[in-house]
């Protein structure tokens, strides 16, 4: 039965792509939301992990622009920059081009000269043409009659993990953390306002599986978040739950992140970024109110937060401050809001032409003694009460330049630096060059930078990647990236060395057509197991072929891939994928999405991954590895009265395991089975229309 599952599997993939091949397609000039997060999140995974989810930087807040667009006519220079593809200089030439004469479509952005054809094929999903003023309205209006979101969605797993299994009172007193206090049931509940760009609120509720609802101190969720946004011309203001970056990330760096590929395609902007917080990510926001002023070319801003934090003790002092946000055991419950962290954080700015200046400081006081146990990879992380810190940042760009940078310095004087240079050679060649030292001894709590480490410390680096447009719309990204840990880390004892090649190469003939091929070699240091004192060079080889093939109303995206690592001084581990992902829109109010994929993998060492049609706001690249096979299918419907429905269906068997995963998560069984539940309403008075 299963070996004639795989084989149909495989034996549809053969099938479908050459019959999809002789379709003829209709002419399309854009892409879907599903196409642009395959093409331009490829290759972001990363190596050696385990995780079933992938979290994408960046993805629930291109989402949030794709569902609600920015008006090309009316949106300001930071508004353009939000998206990852676009520089600063291309923002001043949308700009310049809009204000010689409003755009009439977005055709038009082909005269928009440094734009490129990938740029031209992303901005549809994010912009739109609009009128260019708008009316002045009121505050009511303005706080009532913009678009409303009300979210609710539903994970039922159709299996039991060992921590909601039974279990009997003799077990429980003796291990208590064998069992969690709540159901295996996920839930999401969100609600959004916006009126343009100007005003938004919102507030998100969410219940992990295993958390209990409405017991255990949840009122009734476990994690409550809301926000309230104002944008206007000269200033900006968020209560409630934000994200805050300046400069590159070396004292704040919780908002919009960059991977290494992405990196190399489009440079973060040097200044401050502030948003609200909208996801459910419980660790990497502030909580309290931010403010920023502009005076002409000069800014000053500021941010007063407050969090309570899941943490461990030993005595009055804290061990280690958790991040997963999960509170389902008697112990994951006793550490939750058990640290406080009290941040003051200011920033002033100056802007001259098309170069911007900006020095930034913060403080944190958190609520006892931070002081982690002293391990062989722990020597330098953080210890105190106070932590704090000063930087300056930089930018400066042109036509062809784009020159951005920061250096900085914690409260005991351990440095830091990252810059980069962009140089547009012309039109159809890119050149990049990032170079990164972080001290083993500097301390950052909320620093977040393109890194090797898992921390925003003990790093020399330096990245050098191109972008190239052929002829033929045949655009390649490559990049290699020599970096060394030069203290110890989590995983080897001694300093790491290592070095990563990447080449991404996309045959475009039309929005209707494309292939891709990525190849990604990492070599990198480990420690020896059975041998700490010992490393050894551990290869990766990671290579996917995928394509994309669209007609009016159907799309098919086959692809192939495949990892082998090879350590020194241990077994080879090897791992190949191939899925197909289908996708089938009869009219504009229903969706339909399949996805198959036929995975062998030596163990999760050579995990492999590919994206999955998700419903909205449901982010994730997950893992395959080991001998199975996994089915998706997703529906999404416009119902009436701007009701939206979406159903989820997920299949995950194993071919040569009889329980999945471990601990508490123990699944005894080789099928994992599960359905999402979505529900949306959305809708906007009629009679009032918000301005841009």
């Amino acid at each position: 039965m299963l070996k004639t599952i795989a084989r149909a599997i495989t034996l549809g993939l053969a099938i479908a792509f050459p019959l999809f091949l002789a379709a003829q397609p209709a002419r399309r000039d854009s892409l879907s939301w599903s196409e642009f997060v395959e093409t331009f999140f490829s290759g972001e995974y990363a190596d050696e992990t385990d995780d079933e989810e992938r979290p994408l930087d960046m993805y629930e807040t291109l989402e949030e622009i794709h569902a609600s667009p920015l008006n090309i006519n009316n949106c300001s220079r930071e508004d353009l920059m939000l998206l990852p593809f676009i520089s600063a200089a291309d923002a001043d030439s949308i700009i310049a081009y809009r204000d010689r004469r409003a755009f009439l479509s977005l055709g038009e952005l082909l005269f928009v000269t440094p734009l490129t054809y990938a740029d031209r094929l992303y901005l549809p999903l994010f912009v739109y043409v609009g009128e260019k003023e708008g009316r002045r309205v009121s505050l009511i209006e303005q706080l009532t009659a913009g678009k409303y979101e009300a979210e609710t969605r539903f994970d039922v797993p159709l299996y039991t993990r060992e921590g909601n299994a039974s279990h009997t009172r003799s077990e429980l007193e003796r291990y208590p953390n064998r069992a969690y206090h709540g159901n295996g049931l996920h839930h999401i509940l969100r609600l959004r306002y916006k009126y343009g760009r100007s005003w938004a609120y919102g507030l998100t509720l969410e219940k992990d599986a295993g958390e209990p609802f409405a017991a255990e101190g949840n009122v009734p969720y476990d994690y409550v978040s809301f926000y309230l946004h104002h944008k206007a011309q000269r200033s900006e203001w968020v209560l409630g739950d934000y994200e805050v970056r300046a400069g590159q990330g070396l004292l704040w760096g919780n908002g919009f992140f960059l991977g290494k590929q992405m990196l190399v395609s489009a440079a973060p902007q040097g200044g401050l970024r502030l948003k609200p917080h909208t996801s459910t990510e419980e660790n990497a926001f502030f909580r309290g109110v931010a403010a920023r002023l502009r005076f002409g070319k000069a800014e000053l801003a500021a941010f007063l937060s407050y969090r309570t934090l899941d943490a461990s003790y030993r005595g009055d002092t804290i061990l280690t401050l958790q991040t997963t946000g999960l509170h389902r055991t008697p112990t994951e419950i006793d550490r939750k809001d058990h640290a406080g962290a009290l941040t003051l954080g200011v920033r002033a700015g100056y802007l001259v032409r098309n170069a911007a200046i900006g020095l930034n400081a913060y403080a944190t006081r958190f609520s006892d003694p931070v002081s982690p146990e002293l391990r062989y990879y722990s020597r330098y992380y953080f210890r105190g009460r106070m932590a704090g810190g000063a930087s300056v940042d930089f930018s400066w760009h042109s036509a062809r330049w784009n020159v951005s940078g920061e250096a900085a310095a914690d409260s005991k004087l351990h440095l830091a630096y990252v810059g980069q240079t962009r140089f547009r050679a012309s039109d159809d060649w890119t050149l990049f060059l990032q170079h990164r030292h972080l001290s083993p001894r500097f301390a950052a709590p909320y620093g977040r930078v393109l890194q090797e480490g898992s921390r925003c410390a003990n790093e020399h680096g330096a990245l050098l990647g191109a972008t190239a447009q052929l002829p033929h719309n045949i655009l390649c990204t490559a990049y290699a990236d020599f970096f060394v840990l030069p203290s110890a880390t989590f995983l080897n004892h001694n300093r790491t060395r290592g070095v990563e090649f990447y080449f991404r190469g996309e045959l475009r003939s039309s929005a209707n057509r494309t292939f891709q091929l990525v190849y990604r070699y990492k070599t990198k240091e480990r420690g020896i197991s059975g041998a700490p004192e010992q490393s050894e060079f551990v290869q990766t080889h990671r290579a996917t072929a995928r394509m994309t093939l669209v007609t009016n109303k159907l799309s098919l995206h086959p692809m192939l891939t495949a990892c082998l690592r090879v350590p020194q001084a241990s077994e080879k581990s090897f791992g190949w994928m191939a899925a197909l992902r289908v996708g089938y829109t009869p009219s504009p109010r229903a969706t339909f999405s399949a996805f198959g994929a036929l995975f062998m993998s030596d163990d999760y060492q050579s995990a492999l991954y590919a994206y999955e049609p998700q419903l909205p706001r449901q982010a994730g690249i997950p893992s395959f590895y080991y001998h199975g096979f996994r089915l998706v299918a997703t529906a999404s419907i416009a119902l009436f009265w701007g009701l939206e429905g979406g159903l989820r269906v997920g299949s995950t068997h194993y071919f040569n395991r009889d329980e999945i995963s471990s601990g508490t998560q123990l699944i005894r069984s080789s099928w994992k089975n599960d359905v999402s539940l979505q529900v949306r309403w959305r809708f906007q008075p009629k009679h009032k229309r918000p301005a841009g």
